[in-house]
């Protein structure tokens, strides 16, 4: 069963002055300790600034804690975030959809975009262009196959960025306030992917 544990989780920024020298540093998340089964749908909420994307970041390995420890349980083992060799496990297991899509994108058009991971992992031509085709139907992009992703929409572009992360059939999914800021079209089909993968997946 997949699941997300931390504990004691801790992680701070150094302050500094408008020269660029250290004066302090700043817990953006303190001892904090969360628990995730497979199946389940969780929303972390706090103010702006509260480190809700902080903490998001540990759960892929983006950021590696000050304090405290965050195990992903992986295909045969539990996995630690601030283990070098355990990254790319994590990151195979742990899908992101960010707020800001843009950074994401590494193809030309949606279908490089969404075929990328999948060519690099040494699949087929023809097992790629049948999930390529599948997860466009689900978040309803397969009109725009053939699109450049800088001639999307905000909503479209976050579309894309589910189905990239749909395509690899990861086992968790977090999404860093990924339906604000986007049109109701995008909201409902994210929501409704959101809740179709909490059926078999971690969703936070």
């Amino acid at each position: 069963m997949s699941f997300i544990q931390v504990k004691k989780l801790g992680h701070k920024f150094n302050i500094k002055d408008k020269d660029g020298n250290v004066t302090g540093e700043k817990w953006a998340v303190k001892d904090m300790d969360f628990v995730a089964h497979k199946g389940q749908i969780i929303a972390v909420l706090g103010r702006n600034g509260s480190g809700k994307s902080t903490f998001a970041r540990h759960l892929n390995g983006l950021y590696a804690p000050n304090q405290g420890t965050v195990w992903i349980q992986g295909d045969s083992d539990v996995l630690d975030t601030s283990r070098e060799d355990d990254l790319l496990a994590i990151r195979r297991a742990v899908g992101m959809i960010f707020q800001n899509p843009d950074n994401q994108m590494v193809g030309n058009t949606v279908a490089e975009d969404v075929g990328f991971g999948l060519e690099n992992l040494g699949f087929q031509a023809e097992e790629i262009w049948e999930r390529i085709n599948e997860v466009l139907r689900l978040t309803g992009m397969e009109a725009y196959l053939e699109r450049n992703v800088s001639h999307l929409s905000g909503g479209q572009k976050q579309r894309l960025a589910l189905a990239v992360n749909l395509v690899a059939d990861k086992d968790i999914y977090i999404f860093d306030e990924a339906t604000s800021n986007i049109d109701i079209e995008s909201e409902e089909i994210i929501m409704k992917n959101i809740k179709a993968l909490s059926k078999e997946k971690n969703v936070i």
